[in-house]
């Protein structure tokens, strides 16, 4: 018998399998399972996912912790276990993980930690009460300059099309949240700020839409507060990847029960190519409801957006946030200045946004202007009529209210 205070045990783990190590809540769940091999009594956890890639997580047990970090991109795990007490075997968690990660090979080392001549004497150990075990797994959106973090309950599903990673997690403070390729897309608490104001801003400045297309917006969200316009007749929704309409469908409900709709016609196609063959004056709204895509600056696109628009239509588009992604808001409001004459550039809040700052632009090609031609009286009527959560009249004039900086950045990009 040592005279050590705790037993320290460092692992690596090589050649694991990646969908494993990529797998937050899996990880928790072999980590319990883990101290729970070695004996040791678990308090609470706290696990975080990193995209695109890596978790890093900790079992906090009565007799000291478990923690782990993993390279999915690399197979890799490492694993630090320390206990205190007699009663725990430590080795026993190795193997015990060594197997749930399929590791190829493992390398483990002991340290003894607080070693003493001769033992202690102690006061009889009082065995603590059995408790639940307090979960904390924690989904984080990580880049260059921010990162955002969210709790969650688990992955309810997770899937990997031809085109990106799909996500469904169950966060603990905003329902079911949609995650493509380790970015958050949506929340079922927040979503309603995105997609009113994407939907209701140009629709309610249209004199009478009757036929629209949506690019992108798979999660059926756009489409659900289009089809609140009694005088839309048609949508098209073209979007590329049928397994976030088919997950949207399945798992986000609130969002999606509008695709069914028999004026919504839904094209599992690219956008860009899908506007190549569009006729020409026939949608009276265009929705561009895509982030981050490549598209978004290309002048040749919004050209085509402009030629299938009707006399009177309008154009919304989302666009990068000007707040850490400056070179790539100016680029595409200049993109779109070549098709259009005049680019309004309008803004919302939502928290689990990039930034928090929502950022869209609008265009029209009877140079409608979005403030001064709204009809007030028509937006508060269909504002209180749909009990909408957050588009208004006042909402919408003060969106399109421009901060010096974004003004700085657009006249940036327009000497370019």
């Amino acid at each position: 018998m040592n005279n050590a205070l705790g037993r320290h045990v460092l692992v690596e783990l090589h050649d694991c399998q990646s969908h494993i190590l990529n797998d937050v809540t899996a990880i928790e769940t072999h980590m319990i399972s883990a101290a729970q091999a070695a004996g040791a009594t678990v308090i609470n956890t706290t696990f975080h996912h990193f995209a695109p890639y890596g978790v890093s997580g900790v079992v906090v047990i009565q007799e000291s912790h478990l923690s782990i970090h993993t390279w999915p991109e690399r197979n890799f795990a490492a694993v630090d276990i320390f206990t205190c007490g007699q009663n725990v075997d430590p080795w026993c968690a190795v193997s015990y993980l060594k197997e749930a990660f399929q590791a190829h090979r493992g390398d483990a080392q002991e340290i003894l930690r607080g070693e003493t001549e001769s033992q202690p004497t102690l006061p009889p150990q009082v065995n603590a009460p059995s408790l639940p075990i307090q979960h904390n797994l924690w989904f984080t959106e990580r880049s260059d300059n921010l990162a955002l973090s969210l709790r969650h309950t688990g992955i309810l599903y997770q899937t990997q099309s031809p085109y990106q990673k799909i996500e469904i997690l169950e966060t603990a403070g905003y329902g079911r949240m949609l995650v493509l390729d380790g970015q958050i897309m949506c929340t079922e608490k927040d979503e309603c700020v995105y997609h009113e104001m994407i939907a209701h801003v140009p629709a309610l400045l249209h004199p009478n839409p009757q036929k629209l297309l949506v690019i992108g917006g798979g999660d059926g969200g756009a489409v659900r507060e289009l089809i609140r316009h009694t005088s839309i007749q048609h949508i098209d929704l073209v979007e590329i990847d049928k397994s976030v309409v088919e997950t949207a469908i399945a798992h986000l409900p609130t969002l999606s029960h509008q695709l069914n709709d028999p004026r919504v016609h839904v094209h599992f196609q690219d956008g860009v190519q899908f506007m190549r063959s569009v006729s020409e004056s026939i949608y009276d709204i265009i929705l561009i409801d895509i982030p981050g895509m490549d598209a978004l600056q290309s002048v040749a696109f919004y050209h085509d957006i402009h030629r299938a628009l009707t006399p009177t239509g309008i154009m919304v588009s989302q666009i990068p946030p000007p707040v850490f992604f400056d070179s790539d808001f100016p680029k595409t409001i200049a993109a779109q200045q070549n098709a259009f004459e005049t680019i309004h550039p309008y803004f919302a809040f939502i928290p689990t946004y990039a930034t928090g700052m929502l950022s869209f632009s609008f265009a029209s090609k009877n140079q409608i202007h979005p403030v001064f031609d709204v009809d007030t009286k028509r937006a508060q009527k269909f504002t209180s009529h749909h009990d909408l959560q957050y588009y208004t009249k006042e909402i919408h004039k003060a969106s399109f209210a421009v901060p010096p900086f974004v003004q700085t950045l657009i006249s940036s990009g327009a000497s370019q």
